[in-house]
């Protein structure tokens, strides 16, 4: 349950930082899951809800696909 509250802790917090416009490492962000975890980890990825977080960045990439910035 720790292991399960940290990496959806980790996952908000990289998702906050992405939007502020830090770049992580992809390699470095993949090896913060250990592979023995990887499976709790993908299930608690799907089961949560992240529409409030998500929306202002899917809607500011939506602008960008759809014509607007470049």
């Amino acid at each position: 349950l720790r292991a399960n509250q940290f990496y959806h802790r980790l996952m908000v917090m990289l998702i906050q930082d992405v939007k502020a416009g830090v770049e992580y490492d992809p390699s470095r962000v993949d090896n913060m899951a250990s592979s023995e975890f990887s499976e709790l980890v993908e299930g608690s990825i799907l089961s949560t809800n992240l529409d409030g977080i998500l929306g202002d960045l899917r809607s500011e990439l939506d602008g960008h696909v759809g014509g607007g910035e470049q």
